[in-house]
């Protein structure tokens, strides 16, 4: 559980590091973001209120003269309305006259076209309807009322649409309506382009009435009888949130509205007091902005005259900047904590690894500094005993002895702290190997020359076999170390009479003894610095404790692999001569 908790604590470090490094970097991000969006959205200010008064002169309103004298201004001020808008961007306006008097405003409309008969399958064919009056959806519908018409509009596809009728009557560029009829339609397409799937012509094979809204006329003597089919509605509390396909390849906006646009619209609702009057008039176009965290209110004023009247244009503006840039940058905020979340994962196994490495390694040194001392403690008494016993005068009939006992003991130790202090080396990397050319079998003959008389003393029969003359470049005292120690380690493990087998076949050397076999989990284990295989670590008499540790360095320097099996018969140690010439 120790374990558990040190590694959660690294992690919880390691991830509190770069997630701060994290919110830094995506914070910087999204100012920019949000600077770029801002100046977006001011951009679509302007260009809503720039391309409304290019779009006055041309409305019925102001031009008899003009070519589209059947377009109403607030035509215009919906087609501007939708191109301009996004989810984070809303616009509403409206013209006042001199006096204050509302002339048009953003709203719900249904455009209604010129009433003439509609032929039924020019559907899909390029034409041009002109739309020359609209009504006023608010004064009529109510809200749901309006959200339920804009929906039926939202499912329209290849071959279902919806359709409506208005009757009533016109006054100027307004229809007042007495009853507006949705129709349900259903198409054929008859004409179809193969590779792009895509919708040429298509016929009405059936129309059927849906529903129909009445409403109670009122002061209308005088005015035209007005009726018109194939009427377009535009709702005002939308926005585009992408593309859709209906019929006959052309593309439509995909909208979107629900009541958190609906308020956001309303925020926005243009307003013309005596004292933005008075401004506008002296500075022509005045403009004001109120900034909040995340919102951004503006409105636009302009004085101008038109046709010989003058008058006001209002532009009420609501924008989400920061919202935009959240918006765009939320895959790039997903991504990047993603890789942060495995950068995270990843360093802080590395860490724990290293961590895990360091308390081995502080294990180890305390372990090494307890056998060192346990190794030096036995000698050091024998040493001390025998030194006091001679100083006394005790025994001086075995002074010769004790004299040897002394030079023994000390003779061992000395080649502890050489061993020890060559493994030391080895290990730091500090060691350069001198490398050579020499064979190998040439070198186990001598080895095993040099060890004779411990076999003989033993009684053990040693064979040495190989398949060739091995020809190797390496280091040749390390690797005489290497199989002077294996082999010594063998002798040590082999009992009285038994037998040891050298060999060298292809590549792989081999040195196996008869005797009790390892443990398997201390297989692993037995290459450490004076890993015996018992917990009390008794002294070993034969021996330093570091000559397989030896082995392993000097291999894993020569990148020879290696390892140590059991037998049915004993232990096997084995290495492979990667860098045999």
């Amino acid at each position: 559980m120790k374990n558990k908790m040190s590694f959660r604590k690294i992690l919880l470090r390691v991830f509190a590091a770069f997630f701060a490094f994290y919110i830094g970097i995506m914070s910087l991000f999204t100012f920019v973001q949000y600077k770029h969006s801002k100046a977006d959205c001011e951009n679509r200010r302007a260009g809503f209120c720039s391309s409304i008064m290019e779009d006055i002169p041309s409305a019925s309103e102001f031009s008899a003269e003009h070519r589209n004298i059947d377009t109403p201004l607030s035509y215009f001020f919906i087609m501007r309305r939708d191109f301009f808008c996004t989810n984070e961007n809303y616009i509403r306006a409206a013209l006042y006259t001199e006096t204050g008097e509302s002339v048009v405003k953003t709203g719900n409309y249904i455009a209604c076209p010129n009433p003439i008969i509609v032929n039924e399958s020019n559907f899909g064919k390029s034409s041009y309807e002109s739309y020359f009056a609209l009504v006023d959806v608010d004064k009529y519908l109510s809200s749901e009322q309006i959200t339920h018409l804009f929906e039926l509009m939202q499912k329209e596809n290849d071959i279902l649409k919806f359709s409506l009728s208005v009757s009533g009557y016109q006054y100027k560029n307004e229809i007042i309506p007495e009853k507006i009829t949705i129709y349900k339609e259903e198409w054929k397409p008859t004409g179809v382009i193969p590779d792009k799937q895509i919708i040429k012509s298509a016929s009405r094979i059936k129309r059927e009435f849906l529903e129909e809204y009445t409403f109670i006329v009122e002061d209308v003597e005088g005015l035209k009888k007005y009726r018109a089919d194939n009427c377009t509605f535009y709702p005002e509390s939308i926005v585009n949130v992408g593309f859709m396909n209906i019929g006959d390849s052309y593309y439509y906006m995909k909208r979107s509205r629900n009541e958190k646009i609906i308020r956001r619209f309303e925020t926005c609702t243009p307003t013309l007091t005596k004292e933005m009057m008075q401004e506008a008039k002296e500075q022509i176009t005045i403009s004001s902005f109120e900034s909040e965290f995340y919102k951004e209110k503006g409105q636009i004023i302009r004085y101008f005259n038109e046709g010989g009247k003058n008058y006001y244009l209002v532009v009420n503006t609501v924008s989400f900047p920061l919202e935009i840039a959240i918006k765009n940058l939320a895959p790039v905020y997903v991504f990047s904590l993603i890789m942060i979340v495995l950068l995270v994962v990843i360093l802080s196994k590395g860490l724990w690894k290293t961590y895990e490495k360091q308390i081995l390694l502080e294990k180890n040194r305390r372990e090494l500094t307890d056998t060192i001392g346990h190794e030096l403690k036995t000698p050091l008494g024998i040493i001390r005993t025998y030194s006091e016993g001679l100083k006394e005068h005790i025994s001086e009939e075995k002074r010769d002895h004790y004299l040897e006992v002394i030079i023994d003991e000390t003779a061992k130790m000395d080649e502890l702290i050489l061993e020890m202090l060559d493994l030391s080396k080895l290990e730091s990397k500090a060691y350069t190997l001198k490398e050579e050319t020499f064979c190998l079998n040439t070198l186990i003959q001598e080895v095993l020359k040099n060890k004779e008389r411990l076999f003989e003393n033993q009684e053990l029969e040693v064979t040495f076999t190989a398949d060739q003359e091995w020809e190797i470049v390496a280091d040749y005292k390390r690797m005489m170390q290497v199989i002077n120690n294996l082999v010594i380690n063998a002798l040590i493990h082999t009992p009285e009479g038994g037998k040891i087998q050298i060999s060298i076949e292809k590549g792989r050397v081999v040195i196996e003894n008869e005797g009790e076999p390892i443990p398997e989990n201390q297989l692993p284990l037995i290459w450490d610095a004076f890993y015996k295989g018992d917990k009390d670590k008794e002294r070993c008499e034969r021996g330093t404790g570091l000559g397989l540790s030896i082995v392993r360095n000097v291999l894993e320097l020569h990148k020879m692999p290696y390892g140590v099996n059991n037998t049915d018969g004993g232990v096997k140690f084995w290495f492979e001569l990667m860098r045999r010439k």
